[in-house]
């Protein structure tokens, strides 16, 4: 890999590759470890094709700094193509474009949350927000309800032990001296 553009790419897409596992919620399936060897496999597969910014570099790197500052990179140019008279200097090219694909069109992290901003008074800016709304059908004290939350051994313990006491206590103020 000779040219920036090209190793850049070859690493966006091993990234969306294996983009499941790097980004994927920690479970059974998916362990640190297993994340970790994801990550080091992408760095060895463009070392050994000789990508430049390998070079004293490693796993940890790649992970922590490198995809992240592309991430960043991609998000700053969305928001200068957002930007009221940006006169269309910022186009997004393929590697915007694969980026884009990894992280998904409509991500929160792209797309940002449908909330207005805080302290603002105009009420075009609440005309979008749509809280959700509580159907009228939902009845709180349904029977199908749990009467008490589940208790934990410790708080059935604690409680087991203040019954206790205050059944002992209130048999000692029945005793008659």
């Amino acid at each position: 890999m000779s040219d920036k553009n090209s190793e850049k790419k070859e690493l966006l897409l091993l990234i969306k590759e294996n983009y499941s596992t790097i980004a994927g919620k920690f479970s059974s399936k998916i362990t640190f470890d297993e994340k970790r060897q994801v990550w080091e496999q992408i760095f060895n597969t463009c070392k050994s094709k000789n990508a430049s910014w390998t070079k004293g570099r490693d796993s940890k790197w790649l992970s922590g700094t490198k995809w992240p500052s592309l991430v960043k990179e991609f998000k700053a140019k969305l928001d200068r193509n957002r930007a009221t008279g940006s006169g269309g200097e910022n186009r997004l090219n393929e590697l915007d474009q694969i980026i884009s694909d990894i992280l998904g069109v409509n991500s929160p992290s792209i797309v940002g949350l449908n909330v207005p901003d805080a302290g603002s008074s105009s009420t075009a800016e609440w005309a979008y927000y749509n809280p959700p709304s509580i159907s009228e059908s939902v009845n709180i004290f349904d029977e199908t309800l749990q009467e008490t939350t589940p208790k934990t051994k410790r708080k059935r313990d604690c409680l087991e032990i203040m019954e206790e006491d205050a059944y002992k206590k209130k048999k000692r103020s029945t005793w008659i001296f």
